[in-house]
């Protein structure tokens, strides 16, 4: 059945498709337009992926930079958390030396210990370093000035790492969603740069190759070759893998008769049996054999020896 629903589809959008990988692909496809543009009739599909290939590229720099701020700023949030903490720490003993542990002004000071800063929100946190502050200003005539003074400080520092946290925050956001928007322009424009050229060249999809190397928008496929003979009437495990329905085996028997193939689960045979002649081509899914799986077996139905080479293909 044809769908021509697919045509008005963006096709870009398979999470495979990372910003690196379109970014690679949509520089190919543009140079190759330009190298190959008789009589100029791609000139406008040219001049506009120009366009919102910059945009993107432009965009996609400015996230990664804003990204490293961020966790530059976060870092710089919790040192300045941890140096408040550590200084309140080590100061408990001068409030705990002044006023004894069960006075009424050491409890106003750490009603709830000293934990409770470890533990609390970066709000809840900034909320008890004020009113650490503040008692700190209380008792400065018992604790003294430089405890106000580096408590306050430490305070300050923290108050300035989280706004600033706040506000990278805000602009990473915002450039998060204006590569989101050139991401979008670039993967329509594409799409209708595959239609644009289709009609220079219907009847011809080999011309495709010529403008597209679409082996760019995926990761390389790993691929892993077994190879081995088989006695007359001999069943025995190709290989073992780790499952994944989408994974596929490329089997081709190489000896003069067929072979059978099926895959195993704990040694106990699963799923579809399948005949593959010699000189035959057999190009299929994990789950074309099984639903699971952790080996493949063959067997040889023949007198003779038999001999296959398989490619597990990731």
């Amino acid at each position: 059945m044809i769908s021509i629903e697919r045509y008005f589809e963006n096709i870009f959008t398979q999470k495979e498709i990372t910003a690196p990988r379109l970014s690679s692909f949509a520089t190919s496809h543009l140079a190759r337009l330009k190298a190959d543009n008789p009589g100029g009739i791609y000139d406008v599909i040219i001049t506009a992926t120009e366009t919102v290939l910059d945009t993107f590229k432009a965009d996609i720099t400015e996230i990664r930079s804003d990204k490293g701020t961020l966790a530059g700023g976060v870092k710089g949030k919790k040192l300045a958390r941890k140096a408040f903490i550590d200084y309140l720490a080590q100061k408990e003993g001068l409030v705990k030396g002044v006023f004894g542990k069960r006075s009424p002004q050491y409890k106003e000071f750490f009603p709830h210990g000293i934990n409770v800063f470890r533990h609390a929100t970066d709000s809840e946190f900034s909320s008890l370093a004020n009113v650490a502050v503040m008692h700190a200003i209380k008792f400065e005539p018992q604790l003294g000035s430089d405890f106000r003074n580096e408590l306050t400080a430490k305070r300050d520092a923290f108050k300035n790492a989280f706004q600033l946290r706040s506000t990278e925050e805000g602009e990473t956001s915002a450039s998060q969603f204006r590569g989101l928007e050139a991401k979008t322009a670039l993967q329509i424009q594409l799409c209708s740069n595959i239609c644009f050229i289709a009609i220079y060249n219907m009847g011809m999809p080999e011309k495709a190759k010529e403008y597209f190397e679409q082996h760019l928008l995926f990761p390389a496929k790993k691929h892993h070759l077994f190879k081995a003979k088989i006695e007359g009437s001999e069943t025995k495990r190709v290989c073992t893998f780790k499952y994944s329905e989408g994974k596929r085996f490329h089997i081709m028997v190489t000896g003069a008769g067929p072979l059978t193939f099926q895959m195993s689960l704990n040694g106990v045979i699963v799923g579809r049996q399948v005949l593959v002649k010699p000189r035959e081509k057999f190009n299929e899914s994990f789950g074309f054999f099984s639903s699971a799986g952790d080996s493949l077996v063959v067997t040889n139905p023949n007198e003779q020896r038999g001999s296959y080479m398989i490619w597990e293909i990731a």
